[in-house]
């Protein structure tokens, strides 16, 4: 799981530079990424990829229109 701000840095960054990504944050205590994707260009697959390409799952957890959240879950 997430156990220091360099991780929540880490998953941040990687997923903000998905395109049509944004106000990415993560709550480390939670466990929980929140962001906005635009129609038509990253999806929630693609934000999976970029969590596990730094070294953390994600799982899409349903969220109002136009905005996903992945709770991440350990490596």
């Amino acid at each position: 799981g997430m156990d220091c701000p360099s991780c929540v840095a880490k998953i941040e960054a990687a997923v903000a530079h998905l395109p049509g990504v944004s106000d990415v944050s993560v709550n480390m205590v939670a466990e929980r990424l929140r962001l906005r994707l635009a129609p038509g260009e990253a999806t929630a697959e693609d934000v999976e990829r970029a969590a596990a390409a730094v070294g953390h799952r994600a799982r899409r957890v349903e969220a109002p229109a136009a905005e996903g959240v992945a709770g991440e879950q350990g490596p």
